[in-house]
Order: C-alpha cells, then structure tokens, then sequence
C-alpha cells in the first residue's frame, strides 16, 4: 500500500504470466478479464470467447446474441509512437478479415496517451504531434478501412485510467493482489480489520446493551450514512403532507390573502427543493447546502398566514372553520415541520456532517469505545467503508488534564 491506503498499482511491474511467463502475458490476461468484467458494459446473454497465439488480430471476442461481435486486442506498449500505431493497425487488419460482423473493437494499453501537440517554433523545425492525436488519426484510418469492407467499426481506446478505475473497484481487489501484490481496501478487509479491533476492545464491547445516544446520530451524520438521511427525508415527507391539497384563503378575507398566500407557496416550494437537496447532498461525501435561510424564509412566511387568519378569519368564540380551518390547520403543521427541519439544519449533528469531522469526549468508561465499536460494525454491514483504530492499538497516549481540587493522572493508554 501507498501513502493515503491506495493500492499502489503499477503496470510496468505486473506479475509475469503464461508460456513462457512474462509481464506482457501477465497485462494481456489482466486486461482482457477487466474487459470482459469491468471497463466495458456488455449487453445481456454475450458468450465470451479467449484466444491464444495467433489470435487474428484479436485476444478475444464477445458475440452478441444477435451475432454481432464486440473483440479485443491487447497491447504492452508504454508509448503510442509510430512503431506501436503500426503494430495496432496490423491487428486491426487481421481483424476485419476474420470477424465481418465485427461492431466495436477495444484497444487496451497500460498507459494514457499524452495531449501535448507542439508547433514548430520561430527557428521552424518539425511539429511534434502527440500519442493521442496519433491516436485520432489511426482510428480515423482504421474507420475508413473497416467501411471499405461494408462494416462500421468502433474503436475504443482502453488506457491506464479505465483499468485503474475497474481494478480498485472492490470486486476486483482480489486480482489487485494477484497482479500486483498489494491489498485493496475491500469490504472483507474492512470488516476483518473491524473485528480484529472490536476483539481487542474486549469486555468493553457488549452489543447486547447498546443504547441509542445522540452522539450514535452525530457519527449517522459525520458519516453521511442512511439513518442520517432519513431524519431529512422525515421532515420533507411531512411538509408535503401539509401541501397535500391546494391552500385556499377564506372567502370573506380573500383580499387579505391576496399577496401572502402565493408568497407563503413560493417560500415552501423553495423550502421544499433545499430539504430534497439536501437528501440527496446526504447520500454523498460532497459539500452540504445551507437550508438555512430558505427555511427562514418560510417560516417567516408562514407566520404572516397565521397572523392575517387572527385578524381576518377567527370568529367570536376564537375559532377557525371552513377554508380558515383547514388554512390554519396547514399552516401550523407547517410551521412545526418547518422549526422541526430548522433545528436540524442548526444542530451540532449537521454541523459534523457539513464539516466532516467529530470530536467524541468524556472520561474512561463512559461508553466511547462501545458506541464507536457499534456504529463501526453497523457501518460495515450497510457496506459503508470503515475503519476502526482504537488509540491502545495504534500506541497513542493521552494525558488527562487535571481538574481543580484532583491530581493529574499520569498518561495512559485509552482505546477511546
């Protein structure tokens, strides 16, 4: 593993394969496993086919359940020079003659091809042109080719990126070991790694008398995980419940309504997109939005529905009926969902979550290990990625600071 905890995976140093063994064999497996698995979204009921040498111009083939043929050629060639655009071009050759109903053709290489054109300079000389627009150029060549003989071929460059980006995917992390000798931080890994610290933490873990504390919602939301979410998607599903139907002023006071009931539906509608945005912000480890103001803004507006029912639409016995009824009933639910999301946006729990950071205290025993085991190993079985790392293990100390009227404790090892 690399600095951070990425697997440090280097094309160059693959593990040799085949016979006799090399590295070349090793990237021509590796890629066309990914290819058939991971880079390349192939449509249902494909049967797979892997050649050896000669292979006509292909490593292996994907026929389509309606015959066409989707194949694959393979490349360990860390530079796009002439030399290797030839060597392309040849397979590409060999291909159109074996497979006529040929439509997509995959190149893989173990690099990315460089962007970098250079024009002659004041003093003249030769342009420079770069491995990609060499690219360009050769599949425009190989387009043509393929059309001269009544196919339309596409060709699909594989580059390093594509195959990093399929082989650190956790399915793949056991070919990552394989290839390259490096652990990926799969979800097995992840939750081994968690057991092994919740059986050191020992007695001090009992899941049996777990109790729900807020400090479990605040690691919810640091977290961004489901349960977090859920206290949004809550508030919003009971705003909407209030707006159900359409608000309509009472008759007699309709004037007084005039202005405020369409503003008061404009500020819930932008209350209501800030909370959605926020449920979906939730699911994310992006930036949150600041549902703040937007909330304010109905409630304020809410408040004047309420003020204008008081003076306009109460009866003598201080009573609502009709429209003003169902107005006022609307509107005070409203109000509560729209204080009840405020004080959510307000709280400490957001805070974390849009911060992306918790600081847990208190003194020994008090259950920090055991919350931060349970939340670790909830964490695991939702398939969240996590890692537990109690101080003891890792060899932190932490000095207790005294307090007024105690001695200070000597520094201890705590697995808090």
């Amino acid at each position: 593993m690399v600095p951070g905890g990425l697997p440090d995976i280097d094309f160059a140093r693959i593990r040799p394969y085949g016979q006799p063994a090399s590295r070349a064999g090793g990237f021509e497996e590796l890629a066309s496993i990914l290819i058939e698995q991971g880079v390349a979204e192939w449509p249902d009921g494909v049967r797979f086919e892997r050649f050896g040498n000669p292979d006509g111009g292909r490593e292996g083939r994907g026929v389509l359940p309606g015959g066409d043929v989707w194949a694959w050629q393979v490349k360990y060639l860390f530079e796009f020079d002439a030399s290797a655009a030839g060597q392309v071009a040849s397979s590409v050759h060999r291909v159109l003659e074996r497979e006529p109903r040929l439509k997509r053709y995959f190149v893989a290489l173990p690099i990315d091809l460089p962007a970098g054109d250079k024009d002659p300079g004041p003093q003249g000389g030769r342009k420079l042109v770069s491995a990609h627009t060499r690219w360009t150029e050769a599949v425009l060549e190989w387009e043509e080719a393929a059309r001269a003989k009544g196919m339309e071929v596409e060709f699909v460059l594989v580059s390093a990126h594509a195959l990093l980006t399929a082989l650190t995917e956790p399915r793949h992390a056991g070919r990552a070991r394989y290839w390259f000798g490096v652990n990926a931080l799969s979800p097995q890994w992840q939750k081994d790694r968690v057991n092994e610290a919740i059986a050191k933490a020992g007695r001090r873990y009992t899941p049996r008398i777990h109790v729900e504390v807020d400090a479990g919602r605040a690691l919810d939301a640091v977290g961004r995980t489901g349960a977090w979410a859920q206290e949004w998607q809550r508030v919003l599903a009971e705003l909407r419940a209030t707006r159900r139907w359409p608000w309509r002023a009472p008759e007699q006071a309709a004037d007084a309504f005039a202005t405020a009931l369409p503003r008061c539906a404009s500020a819930l509608d932008e209350a209501d997109a800030t909370l959605a945005s926020m449920i979906t912000a939730a699911g994310t480890a992006g930036d949150l939005p600041d549902p703040e103001c937007l909330l304010r803004t109905a409630q304020e507006a809410l408040t004047e529905i309420d003020e204008l029912l008081h003076r306009h639409a109460m009866t003598e016995d201080r009573h609502f009926v009709g429209d003003a009824g169902s107005l006022y009933a609307d509107a005070r639910k409203a109000s509560e969902v729209i204080g009840d999301s405020l004080g959510l946006a307000r709280s400490a729990v957001t805070r974390s979550a849009a911060e992306k950071v918790l600081l847990l205290t208190g003194r020994a025993g008090v259950g920090k290990t055991h919350l931060l085991c349970d939340a670790a190993r909830r964490r695991i079985d939702d398939g969240k990625p996590t890692i537990l790392l109690l101080a003891a293990r890792a060899g932190l100390r932490r000095a207790l600071p005294a307090s007024p009227g105690r001695r200070a404790e000597p520094a201890r090892r705590d697995a808090g």
